[in-house]
């Protein structure tokens, strides 16, 4: 097949999750002419010989340049829709598409309510030529560590939370932690291979701490690296079998997590190497490359 994938492939680059559904549809054999709104804000890059188009989030403006085409439109929605500007986006696509996939299930129910002839889940991943483990021996002399925005004073107010009582505990425990933001992917991947464990929290959308829906991008970019991951606990977590990631559910159980992990009760590296194989085995590009196609020869 032919695919037209519409997303910010040159301003999110080396890192964007489109990047990575590109290269998995690659793998499996098939074309991805990857189309940038902000750059080609004509969009004439676009394919009109192509057999579906994939819009990550929206085309930024240029949506109407998507009323020419006559082969299947779908959006891909990796936010959750349960922010309201998420649902919004959700809405103002729905005159340009009909078909929708989301991060998790309750993006492809708002979808269904809207109108969509066709919404389900597909999964994030991440891309595994960036985040790998290290080529040679490396010192994991991080204890733990945190990577992520962390400014929206509602959005991110648990993972704040989160950073704050482990730093706290760290300076009582003489743990090395490292908390920050950056979107340097070498500097993400040198923490990532350097950490016993990488911590995660969910965007806050009115649920309680170590709490959160869907699965992110971190859960895939730390686990890629072999590395143990600890995250807030998954509303529905059934729904994704395979990824042996540890998780906390509230505050205490966040300290008592790091202790067993950061004492030596449990074996961090073989820990990071099960994530490792539970993403080789079903959650690489190319898996999710082949759901998005039997999504599209199912509703062509």
């Amino acid at each position: 097949m032919i695919i037209n994938l519409v997303g910010p492939f040159v301003v999110n680059a080396p890192f964007g999750t489109e990047i990575a559904f590109a290269k998995g549809l690659e793998r499996i054999g098939h074309e991805a002419n990857r189309v940038d709104p902000n750059i080609d804000r004509e969009m004439r890059g676009i394919r009109n010989d192509a057999d579906a188009t994939l819009v990550f989030k929206s085309c930024v403006g240029a949506e109407r340049y998507l009323k020419s085409l006559r082969h299947p439109i779908i959006v891909y929605q990796p936010d959750d829709a349960r922010f309201p500007h998420i649902r919004e986006m959700m809405l103002m696509m729905r005159e340009y598409a009909d078909l929708l996939l989301s991060f998790d299930p309750h993006g492809a129910h708002v979808a269904k309510t809207m109108g969509y002839r066709a919404a389900e889940t597909l999964l994030l991943t991440a891309d595994d030529e960036l985040y790998c483990p290290s080529p040679v021996p490396i010192e994991r002399d991080i204890d733990v560590s945190f990577v992520g925005s962390l400014g929206d004073p509602i959005a991110h107010a648990s993972r704040r939370r989160m950073c704050e009582i482990v730093h706290s505990e760290s300076r009582s425990r003489g743990w090395n932690f490292q908390c920050g933001t950056t979107q340097d992917i070498p500097t993400i991947v040198d923490i990532y291979r350097r950490s016993k464990v990488v911590l995660n929290h969910a965007t806050d959308v009115g649920q309680s701490f170590g709490w959160g829906y869907g699965l992110q991008c971190r859960h895939f970019e730390a686990g890629m690296c072999s590395t143990t991951l600890l995250s807030n606990r998954i509303f529905g977590c059934v729904s994704y079998p395979g990824l042996p990631f540890a998780m906390f559910g509230d505050e205490s159980e966040l300290i008592d997590r790091l202790i067993d992990f950061l004492s030596g009760d449990v074996d961090c590296d073989r820990h990071g190497r099960q994530i490792r194989d539970a993403i080789q085995s079903r959650h690489l590009p190319q898996h999710r490359a082949s759901v998005l196609i039997d999504f599209i020869e199912r509703n062509l």
